[in-house]
């Protein structure tokens, strides 16, 4: 198993955060590294439902199968991709969401990996997926910063 950490401040409450990660249709409107999710008709809730990811990597296009595994409001969200076969590679994200002392979001997303895969692919896999998380999570602060600096904006507004 291998695993590693991202991490991230975001200047915004822990709700709004947790409205743009688990919204996980939209994420191609706002994430450079995701261009489509789709939640399968299959799926009568977001919790174990089966989802598609279809990611834009530094490698191209590439199409992920899973499931959300966790989910806990307003601080934990999991996705869990199988391979082809499971025995082969399975492939998580987990995301933890907490308040630090400033008042802001902390965000941690965790890329865990299972099974079996040669070195050099795992290490370029690896490598490609944390470079696709980064961009995710630097967006998402993007986004969610310049949204309360527009409304902050737009009360200035209101006041003259």
């Amino acid at each position: 198993m291998f695993t590693c950490s991202l991490d991230i401040e975001i200047a915004a409450d822990i709700d709004e955060v947790w409205l743009q990660l688990v919204n996980i249709e939209i994420y191609g409107l706002w994430s450079p590294s995701v261009m489509h999710v789709e939640v399968l008709d299959s799926a009568s809730t977001l919790l174990s439902g089966p989802v598609k990811f279809t990611l834009n990597t530094l490698s191209g296009r590439q199409v992920r199968k899973g499931i959300v595994s966790q989910l806990s409001s307003p601080n934990l969200l999991s996705i869990h991709f199988q391979r082809a076969y499971a025995w082969w590679l399975e492939e998580r994200w987990t995301t933890h969401l907490s308040l630090n002392d400033k008042g802001h979001t902390y965000v941690e997303m965790t890329l865990e990996y299972k099974g079996w895969m040669k070195t050099s692919a795992y290490n370029n896999e690896h490598l490609l997926t944390k470079a696709l998380l980064e961009a995710h999570l630097l967006a998402l602060k993007e986004k969610l910063e310049t949204l309360a600096n527009d409304d902050d904006t737009l009360d200035d507004f209101d006041n003259v």
